[in-house]
């Protein structure tokens, strides 16, 4: 055995390390490698040499001319690895050049590997070289594969094609339609499309909002008895909409809203492709679409169990595209969300807005980490109220949010916060862009508490979602003693404490009434909504 192949065994053996990085050096034995009859090895030597894109390129073009398959199509399956690489940018149009080329190779793998790779090329000739693969090719396998690389850059040539051919073939006949979608799909995008806020439901409409569990109550009191709102379930409100869907936005707790459509049942068999095709294409369905929609009605299908279920979803499309032409499919740019609930007789389906501007929060101009959602925000300058001459202090400000809800909700005397971090103090004073008689201090929240405190208003830092490394609840435990004796007689302090015994009664032992509590889901962190009154 020479030393040529004791170094081409050893390089086998190390790719099958995940970890492994070899040395530049080691490139062109390894792109030699890639005629081996270990196909398992296959793509871990073209993972490895990745290491060094620049080298694998060259040696990879430079061996090709030569190469004999399996290594022709292999060699074309790195380069095409390769030109995903940001650093090889500048040689990309020259490699699509060549890949294009590979188009007509007189090996069978060179040429499905350079078709596939063409479903991503930016070349303008993209779509008639495979147009020409098409004509040229006769292999199933192969039309298969063109036509997927079509349905990614085709256009109108390619619906042309799509539209009047056909297949016994069951996987190709699948390819053609899926490549139809894709086209029709991209064709679209130029037209524009948005939900319209001014829009009216020709009748009353379900919308179901969703908001933090543990604010149910307070996100449908948000709205009176024309709404009819319904506590539906943890994080999850139904309201009934008659007037325009801008109207909605009069409640700052939820998080996202969709209509709701009356559920399906599954048809004999439990076909749920067909029960979903029916609830989109339903009359209260098509009437919210066509109601609010401006321009193409774009979609894309989800399914609320979570996972992409692929072929159900091409399915429950294809189906679409065939009954509704005006519906178009496109997961990148839509307008609108499909979100599926199965249940085990019927389906319900979801249509939640994606392209609607939501004018509540635009004074978010910075944020910082960990910092108040803004609906978190609004429910404690609800639950703290409005005062003329309150002077309000946020000792842990963040990014202000706390202040901007209150100051929105009415007259204040003066607000002012607090905060260690320079950055988080610059954030804040961005958010509160308009609002007078605000002041930020740097410093620490136990440092001497503005003059004639009347609300404190914050949500403290809770530990694990930022790292502290110390006691926060013995931290906070002081924090709430020393709000206790900051606060003016008849003043309050509306907050978020972690359900930890002590920092609750830490208040009530210096002297503060517990006047209200609810526990919060922020997202896997339990905490406590609470509201502590110092007696006048």
């Amino acid at each position: 055995m020479d030393s040529a192949e004791r170094q081409g065994r050893a390089l086998l053996a190390a790719v099958k390390d995940k970890g492994f990085t070899p040395r530049r050096k080691d490139v062109e034995a390894m792109v030699g490698l890639l005629g081996t009859d270990d196909d398992d090895a296959v793509d871990d030597l073209i993972r490895a040499v990745q290491a060094h894109p620049e080298e694998a390129l060259d040696r990879a073009l430079e061996r090709f001319p030569g190469a004999r398959p399996p290594m022709r199509g292999r060699l074309v399956k790195l380069v095409g690895r390769l030109l995903a690489v940001p650093a090889l940018a500048p040689r990309a149009e020259a490699t699509w050049q060549w890949v294009l080329g590979r188009l007509e190779d007189d090996d069978a793998k060179t040429r499905r590997n350079a078709i596939l790779l063409m479903g991503r090329s930016p070349l303008p000739v993209t779509e008639d070289a495979l147009l020409a693969s098409w004509e040229r090719e006769e292999r199933v396998d192969h039309r298969v594969s063109v036509a997927q690389s079509l349905g990614r850059v085709g256009g109108a040539k390619t619906r042309a094609l799509m539209q009047r051919v056909a297949s016994g073939d069951p996987r190709l006949q699948k390819a053609i339609e899926q490549a139809s979608l894709m086209v029709e799909r991209s064709m679209h995008r130029g037209t524009g499309s948005a939900v319209e806020p001014r829009g009216v439901p020709r009748a009353a409409a379900n919308v179901e909002l969703t908001c933090k569990r543990g604010l149910e109550s307070m996100l449908a009191a948000e709205f009176d008895a024309s709404w009819g709102p319904t506590i539906m379930g943890p994080g999850r409100v139904r309201v009934m909409l008659s007037g325009s869907l801008e109207t909605i936005f009069r409640s700052r707790l939820f998080q996202s809203m969709a209509f709701v459509i009356a559920p399906v049942m599954k048809p004999a068999g439990g076909d749920v492709a067909e029960a979903v095709v029916q609830a989109v294409l339903s009359p209260g369905s098509l009437r919210i679409l066509e109601s609010f929609t401006q321009r193409t009605i774009r979609y894309r299908v989800e399914w609320a169990e979570g996972g992409h279920r692929r072929a159900l979803t091409w399915r429950v499309v294809s189906r679409i595209a065939a009954l509704c032409p005006a519906l178009v499919n496109d997961p990148k740019d839509s307008t609108w969300e499909v979100l599926v609930r199965e249940m085990p007789d019927r389906v319900q389906v979801l249509l939640r807005p994606r392209k609607l501007s939501d004018p509540r929060f635009g004074y978010r101009r910075a944020e910082v980490a960990a910092a108040s959602h803004p609906t978190i925000a609004a429910a404690l300058a609800r639950v703290a109220g409005v005062s003329a001459d309150d002077v309000v202090w946020d000792p842990f400000v963040g990014s202000g949010l706390e202040l901007v809800e209150r100051g929105r909700l009415g007259p204040y005397a003066r607000m002012e916060g607090r905060d260690l971090d320079a950055s988080a103090l610059e954030a804040a004073r961005q958010n509160l862009t308009g609002f007078t008689r605000v002041s930020l201090v740097q410093g620490d929240a136990l440092d001497a508490a503005p003059e004639g405190v009347s609300l404190i208003l914050t949500n403290p830092p809770m530990g694990h979602r930022v790292g502290f490394g110390q006691d926060v609840g013995g931290m906070l435990e002081r924090f709430v003693t020393h709000a206790a004796r900051s606060l003016v007689p008849g003043g309050r302090m509306v907050w978020l404490s972690p359900i930890e015994p002590r920092v609750r009664q830490a208040g009530v032992r210096a002297g503060l009434r517990l006047t209200r509590w609810q526990r919060i889901d922020l997202g896997g962190l339990d905490v406590e909504l609470q509201r502590l009154e110092r007696p006048a």
